[in-house]
């Protein structure tokens, strides 16, 4: 059982039968079981559902910062057992350090890494440049916007050229003008680096916008839905599309099983 009824000629990231349980005083609560999905290299993966599916653990458990209870992870045919180097990851809170300018926290993981900082400083100033505020490089995080902030996280997270991009709600606390900004820049960014990347998210328009397959998670059922032609260059999805991922959602939702099932829908337009 997988989430994919078309396994791609080399998946980049591989889960295979991934379950996780939490245990708590009365036992455990099983939050995801039997989660198999294959993602080619550079592709834009959306996980859309709603709150309490297992959409953030699942990110987390890629991150190798929640560890799996059964089942196996592998990136670039390596198992995931930790964090690491090639991984970068955008929380829904900025976490900024509050003592750091933003481009000293842009260059954080750079010395947590022990990389030396003359080769990404250029680098630094380039993705402050890219995400459209070169001028707030020396501002502390109270002096920024929300939206600032949000840009100076996807900056930190890309400053290592990570070659799997994790985001999990990154723009869910901000307006919906500035969000609608920040997923044109960070579909800019994407297209010119080509990581490969996963967004979580609830929003059905962003997902569609943004990705070239989305996971659709009910309580159910785990459903790849697959965008076969170029992104749409705007901001709005159709009346199709979303009526679409609708009525999979419904249908993911009304399944009283947690194991996913495969499903597939082309041409989403």
């Amino acid at each position: 059982m997988s989430a994919s009824s078309a396994k791609p000629d080399y998946a980049f990231v591989r889960l295979t039968n991934v379950g996780k349980s939490f245990r708590i005083e009365s036992g455990a609560i099983e939050v995801l079981r039997n989660v198999s999905i294959d993602v080619a290299d550079r592709q834009f993966i959306s996980i859309l559902g709603p709150s309490g599916c297992g959409k953030s653990t699942l990110l987390m458990m890629l991150a190798g910062l929640e560890p799996v209870s059964s089942g196996a992870i592998e990136i670039a045919g390596q198992a995931m057992r930790a964090p690491r180097r090639d991984v970068g990851v955008i929380f829904q809170d900025p976490t900024l350090l509050p003592w750091k300018s933003a481009i000293e926290n842009v260059l954080f993981p750079i010395e947590i890494f022990g990389l030396p900082f003359a080769k990404y400083q250029a680098r630094a100033e380039a993705l402050l440049e890219l995400v459209g505020i070169p001028e707030a490089r020396h501002r502390r995080p109270r002096q920024l916007s929300g939206g600032m902030r949000q840009r100076v996280a996807i900056c930190r997270a890309l400053i290592h050229e990570p070659k799997l991009l994790l985001m999990d709600e990154p723009f869910s606390a901000l307006d919906a003008i500035t969000r609608d900004e920040l997923n044109v820049t960070l579909l800019d960014i994407w297209e010119r680096y080509h990581q490969t990347a996963f967004f979580v998210t609830h929003s059905i328009r962003e997902a569609v916008f943004l990705s070239d397959r989305v996971v659709v998670v009910g309580l159910g059922k785990w459903c790849w839905m697959s965008q076969s032609h170029s992104r749409a260059r705007a901001t709005w999805v159709s009346a199709r599309a979303a009526t679409l991922i609708i009525s999979v959602v419904n249908y993911a939702e009304r399944s009283p099983r947690i194991t996913p099932a495969a499903s597939r829908t082309d041409a989403i337009a």
